[in-house]
């Protein structure tokens, strides 16, 4: 069983074999991003938008982690239940 501690929280996972992924970078850009101080200021950007679920802001961020994570076309992010 791998434990792993993030924020104060414990992530259990039963998967005991080798995992392999293509958005490993997506960790370590976002604690470099996190360790700048990158979040707050795109935060704060005033758009002019409306907020419906998410902020502008939020979805700005969305799509920066997209296009590091290799998507090209935005609608690829959406979340389809």
């Amino acid at each position: 069983m791998l434990m792993v501690t993030f924020k104060g929280v414990i992530i259990m996972s039963e998967n005991q074999g080798e995992s392999l992924t293509m958005h490993a970078m997506l960790v370590v850009w976002g604690q470099f991003g996190h360790c700048l101080g990158l979040i707050e200021p795109l935060g704060a950007v005033p758009l002019h938008q409306k907020t419906v679920v998410h902020t502008p802001q939020t979805k700005v961020i969305e799509y920066l982690v997209a296009t590091l994570g290799g998507v090209k076309h935005l609608q690829d992010i959406r979340v389809v239940p």
